[in-house]
């Protein structure tokens, strides 16, 4: 008996990401291919998790969670879906909005589960491709959309570029859109390493919606939790779509736990800058071209072709440092890793240099 299926996922490939990682052990390794935070979030609460103060046997009360998030942001909880991770906003919007036939828009490339979440819900995925000077243009975005454009999506900053519009042309093109009934998802995951806060647009148009994550700038990328922000009625149409429980217990108890140490999450911020400002200005002296613009906690670093790129990455993991390579177009050049203090990138740029030197 042949059981009933989807037809168009014959040919989606699901894979794991990051799969080698089983086979290192973490404890002895640099890993800065993912643009995780370095440092183990885990380590900064003053006391344990208590877990026979948690009622594991009861399901998770989230009103108060939201409560949270609501003081934490400064908004109102009506404004606010809990999802997992940016992922899960990314998910939720494309299931949300669109339909068989639909469009959605965004620069490539980027997160790849733009394309698979496209392919997922039979609908097609419009690429704006960067310039010659990796940086994108509001035309290029505009010329894009069309009357079958049910979402477009900004990356500000994204990953592996992380080129960023200013306010005034976010705004061009969400006023475009809502004349079109389009909606526009911002993935703010690197906020607020790219400190440009747009939450009061939501209250300006209501066609806009912030995707938002635990993920990189508090370190909590492991609990897989985020949240999305939009006006009251678009969140919730939106939860309409969420599952039983947003969050469980436990994660609710350590995000309360960790996102409240700012002054902790503000130093690592500054020893990030001092990181990237050392590493850019070496680079410069040596004229490597750096194909990133350092608007978030990542470097995207050419090594001349391409044929290069495997070399370095070896070097880098015979040193017990794990960095990002085979890159998509117009990056498959370069080597990309995440910025952390300054006596790893020390280490980093003369493990660098050394090998740069000989290709």
């Amino acid at each position: 008996m042949a059981f009933k299926k989807i037809s168009h996922l014959s040919k989606l490939i699901r894979t794991r990401p990051a799969e080698y990682r089983d086979n290192i052990k973490k404890k002895n390794y640099l890993l800065i291919d993912r643009q995780e935070l370095v440092f183990n979030s885990g380590k900064i609460r003053s006391n344990k998790l208590d877990y026979s103060k948690l009622n594991l046997n009861h399901y998770p009360q989230i009103s108060k969670f939201y409560n949270f998030l609501a003081k934490f942001l400064n908004i109102s909880k009506e404004k606010i879906l809990i999802t997992e991770g940016c992922t899960g906003g990314i998910k939720q919007v494309i299931e949300s909005y669109t339909y068989k036939g639909s469009n959605i828009v965004s620069a490539y490339p980027t997160f790849v589960l733009y394309e698979i979440f496209s392919k997922l819900y039979n609908v097609h995925y419009k690429k704006v491709s960067y310039q010659k000077n990796l940086k994108l243009t509001v035309k290029s975005y505009l010329d894009k959309i069309d009357k079958k454009t049910s979402v477009v999506f900004l990356t500000n900053p994204g990953a592996p570029n992380d080129f960023v519009f200013k306010k005034k042309e976010i705004e061009k093109i969400i006023l475009f859109c809502k004349r079109r009934n389009i909606v526009v998802a911002l993935d703010d995951a690197y906020y607020p390493y790219y400190n440009l806060n747009l939450v009061p647009l939501i209250n300006k148009y209501n066609n806009f919606i912030i995707l938002r994550t635990f993920s990189k700038y508090f370190g909590l990328a492991s609990l897989r939790v985020g949240f999305l922000i939009s006006n009251k009625k678009n969140v919730n149409y939106l939860s309409k779509f969420r599952g039983g429980y947003e969050i469980n217990t436990p994660t609710m108890e350590i995000i309360k736990n960790i996102v409240i140490k700012s002054n902790f999450f503000n130093l690592r911020k500054k020893e990030l800058e001092k990181s990237k400002e050392y590493l850019l200005t070496q680079f410069k002296k040596y004229n490597i071209r750096v194909k990133s613009f350092g608007n978030a906690n990542y470097l995207c670093v050419s090594v001349k072709n391409n044929s290069n790129v495997k070399k370095i990455f070896k070097v880098f993991l015979k040193n017990k440092i794990v960095i990002k390579y085979n890159l998509p177009d117009p990056f498959r050049d370069c080597i990309l890793f995440t910025l952390s203090n300054l006596k790893d990138a020390k280490k980093i740029f003369n493990i660098f240099i050394k090998e740069y030197k000989k290709i």
